[in-house]
């Protein structure tokens, strides 16, 4: 079981607020869906857990404490090789690398472990069938440029999944797909999730609903964005607490959140959709 913990996380660029306090704790297997508007803040939180966002650099402060299955994912003796390993971070728009299906997984690979040319080959060939990849494509021979969005997204969670992290982080990953390629990737999220803890962000309520065990709730306040709300999924999306975060819900939703008819029209779709996947831990108070 893997855990990811932010202790009092505020970060600000510049005079700039973005984050406030954030404090929250996850464990998995299971999807953590962390939701709110567009430019929120929640891409930023999920950068700077992969340290792409660092303290001091380019204008952006940072104070608090994440926390990967206890370790501080700020330690100094953590090189960013070995977090980028340790937490894979699959992008709203994945980028490709030049080369084949198959390079851009070995590539990633080899830069980051010390694994044998046979093994390398294995796990990348192993992470391209979970995706659905080694088996839709003729070759993993083919350039990577070639492939379709929802492929891309697809390619992008393979090289993430390939080095076998310990938690995963999505940036919005089904934002920019057609609604076929999204079910596709949809359900490879569910299938991963069996098995590990994955941060999911969104503002589509409904991928929310249909994936996460917990959630949680980001809006803007005067110092930055705050989880106004967490909670397991049920609470969060038939009876959310806070009154921004139900209006969220009821024009993502298409329900009233709060109304009598809430409970079932989420067991409705609950009837409609594969079992999520096992519960997340309840966030900390």
């Amino acid at each position: 079981m893997s855990t990811l913990e932010y202790r009092q996380m505020t970060l600000r660029c510049g005079a700039t607020p973005i984050l406030d306090r954030i404090e929250l704790a996850m464990a998995g297997p299971g999807v953590f869906a962390l939701l709110g508007p567009s430019g929120v803040g929640k891409s930023s939180l999920l950068r700077a857990t992969q340290r792409l966002i660092e303290d001091g650099r380019g204008g952006w402060r940072r104070t608090g404490d994440v926390r990967l299955n206890g370790d501080s994912i700020f330690d100094p003796g953590l090189r960013q090789q070995e977090l980028a390993r340790r937490i894979g971070f699959v992008q709203q728009r994945p980028w490709m690398l030049a080369g084949s299906v198959r390079h851009n997984v070995e590539l990633a690979l080899r830069h980051t472990t010390r694994l044998s040319r046979a093994e390398i080959r294995r796990r990348a060939e192993a992470a391209l069938e979970r995706v659905g990849l080694a088996g839709e494509l003729t070759s993993l021979e083919r350039a990577a440029w070639k492939l379709s969005g929802g492929q891309a997204q697809r390619l992008a969670i393979a090289r993430a999944i390939a080095l076998e992290p310990e938690v995963l982080l999505m940036d919005e990953p089904i934002s920019a797909l057609d609604p076929l390629m999204a079910e596709r990737v949809e359900a490879v999220i569910r299938d991963l999730a069996a098995e590990q803890l994955i941060v999911l962000v969104t503002h589509k309520v409904g991928l929310a609903v249909r994936l996460a065990a917990a959630a949680g709730f980001l809006l803007r306040g005067e110092d930055g964005a705050r989880l106004v709300e967490t909670g397991a999924a049920p609470q969060i999306f038939e009876r959310p607490a806070d009154p921004v975060a139900r209006e969220f819900v009821r024009m993502g939703y298409g329900i009233a959140a709060g109304d009598a008819p809430a409970p079932a029209v989420a067991a409705d779709a609950a009837q409609a959709m594969p079992a999520p996947p096992p519960p997340v831990a309840a966030p900390r108070p």
